[in-house]
């Protein structure tokens, strides 16, 4: 079973938290969405796209 159901990089409607530094993602900014099975249930977070905190695309290396 995967951990990561799906990700996807999107333009936000309303500001939202980067999930890993906290930064505020401004409405109209690209961010990575990311779907995660934790505990049997679906959590969606959201990731900034800057030079210091962006995660890497798992399914671009293949594994998603």
């Amino acid at each position: 079973m995967k951990t990561i159901r799906s990700e996807h990089i999107r333009k936000t409607a309303r500001n939202r938290e980067c999930y890993n530094c906290g930064m505020t993602i401004k409405k109209g900014e690209k961010y990575l969405n990311r779907e995660i099975r934790y505990d049997g249930k679906i959590i969606t977070l959201s990731f900034c796209l800057s030079d210091t905190c962006s995660p890497k695309l798992v399914t671009e290396g293949g594994e998603g």
